[in-house]
């Protein structure tokens, strides 16, 4: 008995250990090997998991070489496969407190086991192959400065994996796995966006323009200036940041109604990453602008780096809300039927902005003594440590909190009272985890009105976010609001769970006040902001914490430190902005439905759907959101959208960016359709009988008698002669001829239209066409024969089918019957007769129209149905035909002949003989007969056919130096096809060198571009200069030839190249005072060219269009330089150093340089122009826009280029013209750049004329079209 409790005990014990067994990993790896940020990547994993349980697993990338706690956020570690879902980005994958977290790969099966999982050494499980299509997190998903090195973790469980099996695996070797890899340097690249924010009407009202900013591997220096419209009514307050390590800052004085400001900021070049932050500059108005009279305030920023230059804009108009309006879409490339999502994220910012605190402006470290306009609130007898810092030198600087455990300090913004309006600030909670610590009860605190007391006597409402669902007493929420009375006792009335909230994660809060109803929301920083509002409560006991808008003095918002348990929290704020409301009233969100799309569906019902969306969002202060709705495609080529937001007057309609969809259609194949009808057709058929009847005939017969008789007689011989004699005949002709009939068939079908555009539109054209036409008549001929002959004859039966084209259908029978002697015989002759002939000709014509109405018409639809029979058709046609027709008859001649003959007679005698014989008689009979047809019925169906893109892959050349910085961009095209065949030639050979005068030629053969179709290669030439139009220095270089097909996937080429330069010359280097380059000059030495000594005077004047400067460096040599720069524009007023640098062919450098002051002669050789007529009118079609009235009657003296921009009052490029300068005047047939007529409207016309020796000039006027 005891040794079956011992057994049982064992195998109790062995059924675990046999059941549950965690997946072994086989395989793992990635491709491509090393992503960036935001990359697609397929993740290969070959995997064993038993048959006797699920297999689960999650796949994460992290900053972190080890997989830690799933419980903890802001550690650098992301889910890209969880429980939440695939593709999925988290940080914190489980719903609960050490909830679930894995993701189901494999299911229980009975299947005979094929490997063993890491449990087993015997086969257990079954084998897995799966490959994962997941993108790498964006950056923002990952804390610090800089990511140097990322990993993906994998990880096995089996039947279930939550948050504490995810870093302690029990194998974890066999069923956990990690991959690394550097980041690759991104290119150089960089972007800026300029906002406004705020509302201005009234003397002293503040407005702040900011520049948001990313860039990577170089320097960006950004510049912008205080606006200088209206006399200067903007005045500067301030501007930030300051001060940035390794940059530049400077700027104009508070108080300053004119300047420049200027960023330069910390060089990337060779750093790895993104750097990103925000520049901001806040004006006060300094009078008040009359309702009526609104003016428009228009600041413009400009970024720069290595010889690139963007620029973007932002207006405000007093007295309206500040209104931003983007528009995206999900495909830049689509096909007839796919779904297209628009988005429309609005900003309106219709309240007054009265306080600003970025924390740029200020620094260091406070404990005792809080921030200027700052006011510190106690808690726990401690004010907390509050740092101003720079974190990543970027010079956005944030203040971050920090105390001991169980305390909770504040500082309130005691500059400006705050009673109702909106707060606007930036939270980051960091938890202070290290990878192993436990902890996420983390919270900030947004104080949304405190009255500032001491002790029992504070009061405050304030909003929370936090990192776990409890938030003060309640356990369901991430946001919150909390109710503080008697200096401490508070309460938690409202909290909700709708966004999770993580660590090191910026997140951007909105509050709205009126009375004690507040409205929050929440989105992480970056994102849209959503529509609507997170949380709304109503205080429903207000005693004491009242206020009155009019008069706040003695309430203030401010910022909180949430020590926690632990006290390891750390709050982060920045951005902190207060507004009063100002409301835009009855305020509408409206997107246009391209033609090319039908509206399909809307995330919020819109009011009106056709032909716009539009949104009411009624009356709005200070909020922001995002619709969005979708459609199908059923259009071609590009389809162009842009949103715009309106409201009551002041406000202005606001435009959104324009989005672009390329649409890929097939073109129009006709296929032939064969449709067989059976038809009951009544035929009425002659049908030939043949009787045979006896009949009694007297016949003369001739009985020969032979007699020889010599007489020699005179006769007249009545002899048959046949003649071939050309007769030419006019014959009336009634002809029946066989005929294929297309019939146009109109069928009027009620159709509701939406017309593509542009639309391929099939026309069927009845013309009417004179036409000679050579036609082969069958002519019947009757002739008489003395021969039985069997004889072709045709009887024409006429079929009449009931079919929807009602078409007599004439059949030919052939028959055949022997004709007696002198029976008549119609013998058909072909005749080829010239005919000019009136044909009704059916033309298919495929016409581009371009047509902008939907509309709901009836329409006749013309149906063409070819119908070839078998069978001659009869078109109920009787043409009577004159035609002259050459016949050859055979004729008998009577001719009388005198003969005189010896002749010898046989004699004829004629006996009556009567003989018995049987006739043959023809009886036509006719008889109705029912004959079943089935006619075959081919009909041409036009059919889309889908076409792939030509050009399914992007090639990228680069050329790199060997720190693998790229030095040189050549090209970024659509091929057709990979590359497999590369030649690098100079001078027709192959080579690796690059070396004085020998340009790199990069061949690929059999690829093609959009540019070269149909050459069979592409060829792209390096000349050895890097992107600043500088030759390369001496040294090894590398060509980088990159491919990437249409789901990311990339296929690269590298050739190793030498720079070898042997240079011998004169260089002439021209410098402005910034030290940059303007002017590059070369020339060849002459024989005694040895020794530079400049003779280049003082000060040099350029004149317009005068001769080119002559800069000598020895007695009688000089290099030649007409005043301009690499642009080819002239160079303005100022310093510049002169360097001259002689290169000799042993190798030596001799130098001189001299700085000279340079004057340049400007000279406004542009009138102004004239429009004419102006305005104009679309009936008029074209107008002429004339800048040198003179040239249109002789050319102008003045050579250059000149181009026209023509703009929209929106700002919109409308048309560009480009044409000589000499041609005095050019012509705007009206229409935009994409072919379309223009709307009615005011325009802008930017004329800019570069004179050929550099000198340019600009010219503005306005001109109407209606």
């Amino acid at each position: 008995m005891g040794k079956k409790v011992m057994l049982f005990l064992c195998m109790a014990f062995l059924i675990p250990s046999f059941l549950f067994a965690e997946p072994r990993i086989l395989s793992y790896s990635m491709t491509p090997p090393n992503p960036s940020f935001g990359d697609a990547v397929t993740v290969h994993v070959e995997f064993c998991a038993q048959n006797y349980n699920s297999g689960w697993m999650a796949l994460a990338v992290s900053t972190q070489p080890v997989r830690v706690n799933a419980a903890l956020s802001g550690v650098g570690q992301v889910f890209v496969i969880s429980r939440a879902g695939f593709d999925v980005p988290t940080s914190r994958p489980a719903t609960t407190q050490g909830g679930v977290i894995g993701y189901q790969v494999s299911t229980t099966t009975t299947a005979a086991p094929v490997c063993n999982d890491c449990n087993s050494t015997n086969p257990n499980g079954q084998l897995y192959v799966e490959d994962w299509v997941v993108h790498v997190p964006a950056a923002d998903n990952f804390p610090g400065c800089v990511v140097d090195n990322l990993y993906m973790h994998i990880g096995f469980k089996d039947n279930n994996m939550n948050e504490s099996d995810w870093h302690n695996l029990q194998q974890p070797a066999c069923a956990g796995a990690s991959l690394t890899w550097s980041m690759p340097l991104l290119p150089e690249e960089f972007s800026i966006r300029k906002r406004v924010e705020g509302v201005i009407q009234e003397q002293n009202d503040l407005v702040l323009f900011s520049v948001d900013y990313s860039y990577s591997n170089g320097r960006l220096t950004i510049t912008d200036t205080i606006p200088s419209a209206w006399n200067g009514d903007l005045e500067l307050v301030s501007f930030g940041p300051t001060s940035i390590t390794g940059g530049i800052v400077s700027g104009p004085n508070p108080g300053d109604r004119s300047g420049t400001f200027s960023w330069t900021l910390p060089d990337r070049t060779g750093v790895k990453g993104v750097a990103e932050g925000t520049v901001w500059m806040l004006y006060r108005l300094t009078t008040t602008v009359p309702v009526d009279s609104p003016r428009t305030y228009t600041n413009t920023v400009s970024g720069s780096m290595d010889g690139i230059t963007k620029t973007d804009d932002a207006s405000i108009v007093t007295g309206q809300a500040a209104i931003d309006l983007e528009k995206r879409q999900s495909h830049t490339l689509a096909y007839p039927g796919d779904i297209v999502t628009y988005t429309l994220e609005y900003n309106i910012n219709g309240s007054k902005l009265i306080a600003y605190q970025p924390f740029d402006d200020i620094s260091g470290v406070y404990t005792s003594t809080p921030p200027a306009g700052w006011g510190f609130l106690p808690q726990n007898s401690t004010n907390g440590t509050w740092t101003v810092s720079d974190v990543c030198n970027t010079g956005d600087r944030v203040i971050t909190g920090s105390v001991s455990n169980e305390a909770y300090p504040a500082m309130i913004y005691t500059a400006q009272p705050f009673c109702e309006g909106t707060i606007v600030a930036d939270a980051l909670i960091n938890p202070g985890n290290t990878g192993t610590a436990q902890y996420e009860g983390s919270d900030a605190l947004i104080i949304i009105r405190n009255n500032g007391q001491p002790g029992n006597l504070n009061m405050a409402y304030a909003l929370g976010i936090s990192i776990d669902d409890n938030f003060g007493s309640n356990i369901n929420g991430n946001v919150g609001f909390q109710k503080c009375i008697n200096g401490g006792t508070c309460t938690w009335p409202l909290s909700v769970n709708t966004i999770q909230i993580v660590g090191n994660k910026w997140y951007r809060i909105k509050i709205d006040v009126k009375g004690v109803t507040f409205r929050a929301k929440v989105w992480a920083k970056g994102d849209p902001e959503p529509t609507g509002y997170t949380i709304t409560w109503t205080d429903p006991a207000p005693a004491g914490m009242t206020c009155d808008p009019l008069n706040p003095a003695g309430w203030y918002a401010g910022i909180g430190e949430q020590g926690g348990a632990m006290g390891s929290t750390q709050d982060s704020y920045n951005n902190f902005m207060l507004y009063e409301p100002r409301i835009a009233e009855n305020a509408v969100l409206y997107d246009t439905v391209p033609l090319d799309i039908n509206y399909v569906g809307a995330s919020s019902p819109p009011v009106k759907v056709n032909p716009m969306v539009e949104w009411e969002l009624n009356n709005i202060m200070n909020e922001g959101g995002s619709f969005t709705w979708w459609g199908e495609v059923t259009g071609c080529g590009p389809i162009t959208n842009v949103g715009a937001i309106d409201a009551n007057d002041p406000v202005l309609p606001v435009l959104s960016n324009r989005v672009v969809m390329s649409v890929y259609c097939g073109s129009p194949t006709v296929t032939p359709t064969v449709t067989v009808t059976v038809t009951s057709t009544p035929t009425r058929t002659s049908t030939p009988t043949s009787t045979m009847t006896a009949t009694r005939t007297i016949t003369n017969t001739a009985t020969p008698t032979r007699t020889a008789t010599a007489t020699s007689t005179v006769t007249f011989t009545r002899t048959a002669t046949p003649t071939s004699t050309a007769t030419r005949t006019i014959t009336d002709t009634a002809t029946p001829t066989v005929t294929f009939t297309v019939s146009a068939t109109m069928t009027a079908t009620r159709t509701i239209t939406s017309t593509a555009t542009p639309t391929v539109t099939f026309t069927v054209s009845a013309t009417m066409t004179a036409t000679r036409t050579i036609t082969s008549t069958a002519t019947p001929t009757v002739s008489f024969s003395n021969t039985p002959t069997a004889t072709p004859t045709f009887t024409i039966t006429v079929t009449r089918t009931n079919t929807p084209s009602n078409t007599p259908t004439p059949t030919i029978t052939q028959t055949y019957w022997e004709s007696m002697t002198n029976t008549p015989t119609v013998t058909i002759t072909r005749t080829a007769t010239p005919t000019a002939t009136q044909t009704k000709t059916v033309t298919f014509t495929s016409t581009m129209t371009d047509t902008k109405t939907v509309t709901a018409t009836r329409t006749a639809t013309p149906t063409v149905t070819v119908t070839h029979m078998d069978t001659a058709t009869n078109t109920k046609t009787v043409t009577l035909t004159r035609t002259p027709t050459p016949t050859h008859t055979q004729t008998l001649t009577v001719t009388p002949t005198s003969t005189s003959t010896a002749t010898r007679t046989n004699t004829r005698t004629v006996t009556p003989t009567a003989t018995q014989t049987d006739t043959a008689t023809i009886t036509i009979t006719v008889t109705d007969t029912f004959t079943m047809t089935a006619t075959p019925t081919i009909t041409p169906s036009p059919t889309i056919t889908m076409t792939l893109p030509p050009f399914p892959y992007v090639l990228r050349i680069g050329v790199y130096n060997e720190a693998g910085e790229r030095v040189r961009f050549i090209c970024s095209v659509p091929t057709n096809k990979l590359m497999s065949d590369v030649d690098f030639l100079s001078n027709g050979d192959a080579t690796d060198v690059i070396s004085n005068g020998a340009d790199i030629t990069i061949t690929l053969n059999g690829v093609e571009t959009p540019y070269n179709m149909g050459n069979g290669y592409t060829s792209f030439v390096w000349d050895g200069k890097n992107d600043q139009a500088q030759y390369v220095s001496n040294g090894p270089y590398y060509i980088k030839l990159e491919q990437l097909d249409e789901y990311g996937h990339s296929t690269s080429l590298i050739k190793d190249m030498q720079s070898i330069r042997y240079e011998e010359g004169v260089e002439g280097r021209i410098y402005n005072s910034a030290g940059e380059l303007v002017k590059l000059l070369r020339t060849q030495p002459s024989a005694k060219g040895q020794k530079v000594a400049l003779k280049i005077q003082d000060i040099i004047i350029i004149e317009p269009q005068s001769a080119k400067i002559k800069l000598y460096y020895n007695e009688d040599e000089y290099l030649e330089w007409d005043g301009t720069n690499e642009a080819g524009l002239a160079v303005t007023n100022g310093t510049y150093e002169i360097q001259v640098i002689m290169k000799t062919a042993e190798g030596r450098l001799i130098e001189a340089s001299k700085s000279v002051i340079i004057l340049t002669e400007k000279t406004d050789y542009l009138a102004d122009p004239i429009i004419a007529p102006n305005p104009v009118t679309h009936k008029e079609g074209r107008t002429l826009i004339v800048w040198d009235p003179l040239a249109l009657y002789n050319p102008s003296a003045a050579k250059g280029i000149m181009e026209i921009r023509i703009y929209s009052l929106a700002g919109e490029k409308v048309k560009e013209i480009r044409c000589a300068l000499q041609n005095g005047a050019a012509q705007w047939d009206l229409k935009s750049e994409s072919g379309g007529q223009v709307s009615n409207g005011v325009y802008v016309v930017v004329l800019e004329a570069i004179r050929d020796d550099g000198q340019l000039n600009r010219k503005k006027i306005k001109m109407a079209v209606k």
